[in-house]
C-alpha cells in the first residue's frame, strides 16, 4: 500500500486547513521518512500508519480512549483496523488534525511552520519549536531519552541532535525518487490560488504554481539561519538548489514523471548549485578546481553551518580545519596544483581555486 490517487487532494486539504502553511512539499518528506508512504506501516513498538501515530493518540483522534498503557481501547479505532485504511483516509481523518493540533498548541502566527524541517521538528519534539530555531540549536543531547531513541539523527556523531540534523533528514528524503514524484503529482492537481516561488513561461507552465525547497521553505536561509516572520519575502525562493529549480521549472512542461526523473538525474550528475561548480569542469584539464572552501567565522559561520552548506552544494565535508578566522573544508591536497587563487562565492564564503 502507498499513496492513492485521492491522497494528493488530501494534501491540499491539509494546506488549506493550516492557513496555507503546510505545503505538500513540506509534508511528503516527513511522511516518507515515517513510513515510506505506507498506511499499513507498523514499527513493532506501538506506532502505526503513514505518519506513525501511537494507539493512544489514534484513539483520542477518533473519539475514544485507551487504558493499560495503550494496550486496550474503549471507542475509537483499533490500530489493526487503522492500518487497513487508505493513505488518503488517514491523511484526512488523522494526519490533518494531528498537524493542526501541533500548530495550535506549539506555534503562533509570528512563528509558523513553513518548511519540512520545522514540520519534522514539530512531529517529534514540538516543545522545542519555541526555543530551537537555527540549524545549530540543540534539540537533544547524548543521554536523554529522545537521543537514546533516535541516535541515527545525530548526523555528525557529536553527541547532540540539532535542527540542522533534522534538515539533513528532510534533504535526503526530498531527493528520493518517490518523494520527487509525489510532489510533482501533488502540484499537477494544485487548487486555484496556490502561490509558488517561481512562474516560468506561458500557458500551463506559466499558470501553475511550483513548490518551494522542502528543507528551507520560508523558514531558513540556505546556511540555516531562521528567518523571522517580519523579514520574509514570501515570493522569493529561500535556499534551494539548482537541481530543485530545474525540477520546478520543468514540472508544468513535461509532467510529473518526466520532471521527477529529470530533476533527479540533474541533481545527481551536475546540478550542484550554479556558481561554485562553474569552476569544476572535468572535461577541461586546464579548468580550475575547488581545493578548499573557506567560511569566515566573523560572518556567523559555524562548523555545522559550513558542513551543511558544503553538502547541499555537492562538496565534501569530511576534512575540517578550524582557525581563528576561518572554517576550512579541504576538497583535495594543495600539492597537486601549480597555482592557487581565491574566489568569492557569497557572504562570508570563498574558495581556494587550484590550477594544474
Amino acid at each position: 500500500m502507498s499513496l492513492d490517487a485521492a491522497s494528493y487532494a488530501a494534501l491540499w486539504d491539509i494546506y488549506t486547513a493550516s492557513n496555507n502553511t503546510l505545503r505538500p512539499e513540506y509534508v511528503l518528506p516527513v511522511l516518507h521518512h515515517e513510513s515510506g508512504f505506507s498506511p499499513a506501516a507498523d514499527n513493532g513498538v506501538g506506532y502505526y500508519g503513514i505518519n506513525q501515530i501511537n494507539a493512544n493518540d489514534l484513539a483520542r483522534l477518533t473519539g475514544g480512549h485507551t487504558a493499560d498503557g495503550g494496550k486496550t481501547w474503549t471507542g475509537g479505532v483499533d490500530p489493526q483496523v487503522y492500518k487497513t485504511w487508505s493513505a488518503s483516509h488517514q491523511l484526512r481523518v488523522i494526519v490533518k488534525p494531528w498537524f493542526l493540533g501541533l500548530i495550535r498548541g506549539f506555534t503562533t502566527p509570528d512563528d509558523p511552520i513553513t518548511s519540512g524541517t520545522r514540520l519534522y521538528q514539530a512531529n517529534y519534539l514540538p516543545n522545542t519549536l519555541k526555543h530551537a530555531h537555527n540549524y545549530d540549536d540543540v534539540l537533544a543531547r547524548h543521554g536523554s531519552a529522545f537521543y537514546s531513541g533516535n541516535p541515527s539523527l545525530d548526523h555528525n556523531k557529536d553527541g547532540k541532535i540539532t535542527v540542522g540534523d533534522l534538515a539533513e533528514v528532510i534533504r535526503d528524503e526530498s531527493e528520493s525518487a518517490d518523494v520527487i514524484a509525489a510532489i510533482a503529482k501533488a502540484y499537477l492537481v494544485a487548487p486555484a490560488g496556490v502561490q509558488g516561488p517561481l512562474r516560468l513561461g506561458t500557458g500551463i507552465a506559466g499558470a501553475m504554481p511550483f513548490p518551494k525547497d522542502p528543507v528551507t521553505g520560508d523558514d531558513f536561509t540556505s546556511n540555516g539561519d531562521y528567518i523571522p516572520m517580519d523579514q520574509r519575502n514570501q515570493s522569493a525562493v529561500v535556499g534551494g538548489s539548482k537541481g530543485w529549480l530545474i525540477f520546478i521549472g520543468t514540472l508544468g512542461v513535461v509532467g510529473a514523471a518526466g520532471a521527477g526523473l529529470y530533476w533527479l538525474a540533474a541533481h545527481k550528475s551536475h546540478g550542484r548549485n550554479s556558481l561554485p561548480h562553474l569552476f569544476d569542469n572535468p572535461t577541461n584539464p586546464n579548468a580550475g578546481r575547488v581545493q578548499s572552501l573557506l567560511f569566515r567565522r566573523d560572518s556567523g559561520w559555524t562548523e555545522r553551518k559550513a558542513t551543511l552548506w558544503a553538502r547541499q552544494h555537492g562538496y565534501k565535508a569530511a576534512k575540517v580545519d578550524i582557525t581563528e578566522a576561518h572554517i576550512r573544508l579541504r576538497q583535495s591536497p594543495p600539492g597537486r596544483y601549480s597555482r592557487l587563487r581565491t574566489q568569492q562565492f557569497g557572504r562570508g564564503v570563498s574558495a581556494i581555486i587550484g590550477y594544474a
